[in-house]
């Protein structure tokens, strides 16, 4: 079987870059085996173009932002599915002060945007506690990831260009114009699956960072227009059924779920919101986040027919499109990948 890309990982960053290539004609096998532990099946699917502790516009927000609905609205379309959910989130604001300054910002070309409404008297009260008032954001919602993952599945199974099995490196020949995998013949092989790539002969030397994280199913009886999100977030995602989330340990990267983090996302919530809950589930994944923090895009320094993307991190719905985007236009027509996502900027680690 001969395919331009064999590509090993269908998260978010797989799914994407499958979607783009195919839509630029070319042919993909995607393999894959799924894990109810992966980044991307845990990951509560948030975009927000305002995060951190200090509310800072997101980095590339501009240039991210405006292909999410686009490009998971396509590929909804493809697979007859819905699951992006455009929806505001609301983050309170901590003081006066800072309720004074996004007033300001609200004018500013950079950041109105993105803005919505500044609440400067509490909001969805009595459900979320915001006594300075907060900030309402558009060009945010969530996606259903697992959702999403699935249906994309079945559209490639559909074309005979998936198989569900574990890759098996050792078998993989790399040559000068292209790999062999088994029966399957390609131009390229693009490694998309996250921090298993870390197991990898061939990408061993990247410096990956890897992220746990955990997130909470609940089920509470209100119901939210918003997604509120300070410090912690809460996605209502139906039927009374909430995400809540999430933590960031770079250590103990074990995926057994840790009594340390439901305590930590639960004592958060309490701060944020005055629903009582019950916590139905708790799941933990492991991201795959870069020592610098940008995803790594491109070919390996000395075999030019195997290929990375990976390195999404904490937002992979913001950042997938636009990036799977840019490495199937520089597979067609050889155009450079931007230097902060380039994997050029680690050649000298290898």
């Amino acid at each position: 079987m001969k395919v331009d890309a064999l590509i090993i990982g269908q998260g978010l960053a797989g799914t994407l870059l499958s979607y783009n290539l195919l839509k630029q004609g070319f042919s993909v096998m995607v393999l894959d085996q799924p894990q109810l532990t992966a980044s991307s099946r845990v990951a509560a699917g948030i975009y927000n173009p305002i995060t951190g502790r200090q509310m800072v516009k997101t980095w590339w927000a501009d240039r991210l932002f405006p292909l999410i609905p686009q490009a998971y609205g396509e590929l909804e379309q493809l697979c007859g599915s819905l699951f992006l959910h455009q929806m505001p989130v609301y983050r309170p604001f901590f003081s006066i002060a800072e309720q004074n300054d996004w007033s300001g910002r609200w004018s500013d070309a950079a950041y109105a945007p993105y803005i919505e409404q500044v609440h400067v008297a509490p909001a969805y009260t009595p459900h979320i506690k915001n006594p300075y008032g907060g900030l309402l954001l558009k060009q945010t919602g969530w996606l259903d990831i697992p959702l999403l993952l699935q249906a994309w599945k079945q559209y490639l199974q559909a074309r005979n260009s998936f198989r569900s099995e574990i890759f098996q490196e050792d078998t993989l020949e790399v040559g000068g114009e292209g790999v062999n995998y088994q029966n399957v013949e390609a131009r390229w092989v693009i490694y998309c699956n996250g921090t298993a790539q870390l197991q990898s002969r061939f990408w061993q030397w990247l410096p990956l960072r890897p992220v746990k994280g955990d997130v909470l199913l609940l089920q509470a009886n209100a119901a939210l227009p918003v997604i509120p999100n300070r410090g912690v977030f809460m996605v209502p995602v139906g039927e009374g059924l909430f995400r809540a989330g999430s933590t960031y340990y770079h250590q103990d990267l074990h995926l057994t779920p840790d009594p340390k983090g439901r305590q930590e996302i639960e004592e958060k919530l309490a701060d944020l919101i005055s629903i009582p809950w019950q916590v139905l589930e708790q799941q933990v994944g492991i991201r795959p986040a870069t020592k610098d923090r940008r995803p790594v895009l491109g070919p390996h320094p000395e075999h030019k027919s195997v290929y990375v993307f990976n390195g999404l991190g904490t937002k992979g719905v913001s950042l997938a499109p636009y990036c799977a985007e840019m490495l199937t236009q520089h597979l067609k027509n050889g155009s450079d990948l931007a230097t902060e996502i380039c994997i050029e900027r680690f050649y000298s680690l290898y």
